[in-house]
């Protein structure tokens, strides 16, 4: 097994009933999508609760807090970001973002961590892949294994944060040491599991 199958965490949104799904506002337009190349202007990203109509008519409030998920991608307030700053590089930016609040107040101080590029990392022979999907590009993977030689050539400031290539979702991962941060923010809306532990489902139980 890989050593680096206990240092990295795949990030998750903790699902209990005050879970915020967000989605693009509006008043975000049509845009270059988030994960898919690196973001230009200084245009935010405006987000908003996906159920809001259904929240509302069943009186259910969902809080907006230091962090939550936008598709795979973490969304953080400023204090969360700054305590984070050093992860930034080639492949990860901090795009700014406003949640629009149901009661449509903007709440301007979070950053989207768009990781724009997926590395090269996978030991695709040690994973878990589902053998009934046929997609020679990527795999659907059940259980992930990393390549130590592969993240070994590639410099710890460039991989604190990662995306790897050869799977079908883009899931965001976290070294432990980016983990560390979040835990001592007290960031209790995400769930970092260890992808020594990680099958598919297990971010259900």
């Amino acid at each position: 097994m890989s050593k680096y199958n206990d240092q990295y965490y795949i990030v998750f949104n903790r699902y209990n009933k005050d879970t915020l799904y967000l989605t693009t506002h509006a008043r975000t337009g049509r845009r270059d999508g988030v994960g898919s190349e690196r973001l230009v202007g200084n245009k935010p990203y405006f987000l908003c609760n996906a159920y809001r109509e259904k929240d509302t008519q069943e009186g259910i409030r969902r809080p907006v807090q230091q962090a939550h998920l936008y598709d795979t991608y973490p969304v953080v307030v400023n204090d969360v970001r700054e305590s984070i700053r050093w992860v930034e590089n080639d492949q990860l930016q901090f795009y700014p973002a406003v949640i629009i609040d149901d009661d449509d107040k903007w709440l301007e101080n979070y950053w989207i961590m768009n990781v724009h590029a997926a590395i090269d990392c996978l030991d695709l022979e040690a994973c878990d892949i589902d053998d009934e999907e046929d997609d020679e590009l990527c795999n659907s993977i059940d259980r992930y294994s990393f390549d130590d030689a592969k993240l070994d050539a590639i410099p710890e400031p460039q991989r604190w944060v990662i995306k790897v290539k050869g799977g079908d979702v883009d899931y965001v991962f976290f070294h432990e040491k980016v983990v560390e941060q979040f835990n001592s923010a007290g960031v209790n809306t995400l769930r970092f599991i260890k992808v020594s532990d990680w099958e598919m489902g297990v971010q259900f139980q």
